[in-house]
């Protein structure tokens, strides 16, 4: 009898544990996302290593954790992360939401052929599943990819394929943007500012109603301080990229921080003042090999080298 009830009190502790282990997990989990709403990208990280060493296989810790990565710009240890995840995947919403972060990730180390092969998969089951929204991001993100390879026409399909699937302002704020970038890159610089203020009209709007996107108009700053330089307005470009270069360093977000100072490499190059943009291209240069993106990281080296030929 004796032995039974100490049986007993055993099984009990064990399931009191494991439903102790079970709602700490939970709750890492779910603050892990809410950091990741808040855009507390950092905090979100430290979450999601804890959620994953509470439960190496969970799906969402993976998720949670690569999300962070992300967007802090450690693509390699996103891809990774992201990559555990696949296994854990067992319905089609997880397997399209975690092809698409793939797909990003992919994007931004340059590997396109790997991006658009997670694009595609993604994008595939969200118009099976009527996701409008995750269907959306996934043109958007094909867009980019054919962005990046100087199709720009071929881009502006894709971004204008999403504008009426977007579901929320900072989606839709995203897709301006990008086609701002397009325009940028077909040398219509006027049509690119037009893009990108009316992208960070929408957020001003928005963050009225419901707080608006820190990080979305961060990028959207930058990039229109970049269409800026190109207009030759070089004050009201230095604004806009040290106002937005600010923003993304309170969030961590490195690929826009080297972003931020390629640009100001930029500018002071125009304005012919080859230290200063020097140090700022060098900075970029540094970032970008960080976050392991070799693409712009061989770019910059190349800027740096031609100023330096001229001096």
């Amino acid at each position: 009898m004796i032995k039974m009830k100490y049986i007993s009190l055993l099984v009990l502790a064990f399931i009191f544990a494991f439903t102790v282990k079970a709602y700490a997990y939970d709750s890492l989990v779910n603050q892990c996302f809410s950091r990741i709403d808040s855009q507390s990208y950092m905090s979100a990280k430290k979450l999601g290593l804890m959620a994953v060493e509470s439960n190496y296989k969970s799906f969402n810790a993976r998720l949670c954790l690569g999300e962070a990565n992300e967007n802090l710009g450690n693509y390699k240890v996103a891809i990774s992360e992201f990559s555990f995840a696949v296994p854990a995947a067992n319905n089609k919403t997880r397997k399209m939401l975690v092809y698409n972060w793939l797909g990003s990730a992919y994007h931004n180390i340059g590997n396109q052929k790997e991006a658009f092969k997670y694009d595609s998969m993604s994008l595939a089951l969200a118009r099976r599943a009527n996701d409008t929204s995750l269907e959306s991001n996934d043109l958007n993100n094909i867009g980019t990819i054919y962005l990046s390879e100087g199709r720009y026409a071929k881009s502006l399909h894709y971004y204008e394929e999403s504008l009426p699937l977007h579901v929320t302002a900072s989606g839709l704020a995203v897709t301006y943007g990008n086609i701002g970038v397009a325009y940028y890159g077909m040398g219509n610089c006027p049509e690119a500012i037009k893009y990108q203020t009316k992208a960070l009209n929408l957020l001003n709007s928005d963050k009225n109603k419901n707080g608006g996107d820190y990080y979305v108009t961060a990028v959207n700053l930058i990039n229109l301080g970049g269409d800026n330089i190109c207009t030759k307005n070089y004050s009201r470009a230095n604004i806009d990229i040290t106002e937005g270069l600010t923003m993304v360093k309170k969030i961590g977000a490195k690929k826009w921080i080297a972003t931020g100072y390629r640009y100001l490499g930029r500018l002071y190059r125009n304005e012919g003042n080859n230290k200063k943009s020097l140090f700022y291209y060098r900075k970029a240069h540094k970032m970008y090999r960080v976050i392991g993106s070799s693409g712009r990281a061989h770019d910059t080296l190349m800027m740096i080298n031609k100023i330096k030929e001229n001096r």
